[in-house]
């Protein structure tokens, strides 16, 4: 889940990829961390972005040490 949404895919600066690929990158991110905590929504929307980046470095983590979601 953990990716760089300010790189594209041949890790070219943001400014590159464009806005929209920028915008369906965080889109997903945000509905992954949900997904994954069992969050609705709006719960990933009234996180700051200090708590959005830990709580998805902590699924990350999660993920990488073999932790799944029933």
């Amino acid at each position: 889940m953990s990716f760089d949404l300010c790189r594209s895919r041949n890790n070219r600066p943001a400014e590159v990829i464009g806005r929209q690929e920028t915008i369906q990158r965080l889109t997903a991110a945000c509905a992954d961390l949900a997904w994954w905590y069992g969050w609705p929504p709006d719960a990933v929307d009234n996180l700051t972005l200090d708590d959005f980046e830990a709580f998805q470095n902590e699924a990350t983590r999660q993920m990488k040490a073999g932790f799944r979601k029933l």
